[in-house]
């Protein structure tokens, strides 16, 4: 059931670290994962959004030289999460890859 998932929408921009913020490579991701803690019980979208957006930066890692700029995060419904040349990505076990 889709109650059980919480989904997001992700943009940023990761730019070499010495040179301006607007000139870099998009990123545009979305991300599913579960809802509920290991007692089952719903958690906070802000505590869900937080714990995406650190598996977000943890999966990207853009390195000592690089850095994500303009980065923003936010809940969508299910249904709004279709775009065919979006990156949709598994989160390490925590998210999946939409069908």
């Amino acid at each position: 059931m889709s109650d059980d998932y919480a989904f997001f929408e992700y943009r940023a921009k990761i730019t070499n670290a010495g040179h301006a913020e607007d000139v870099g490579e998009r990123v545009h991701c979305f991300v599913k994962m579960k809802s509920g803690d290991a007692e089952g019980k719903r958690r906070r979208n802000v505590d869900l959004e937080q714990q995406a957006g650190d598996n977000i930066l943890f999966v990207l890692s853009p390195g000592p030289h690089r850095k994500i700029s303009h980065s923003s995060i936010w809940v969508v419904r299910r249904g709004a999460v279709y775009y065919p040349n979006a990156c949709l990505l598994p989160l390490l076990g925590r998210g999946k890859f939409l069908p």
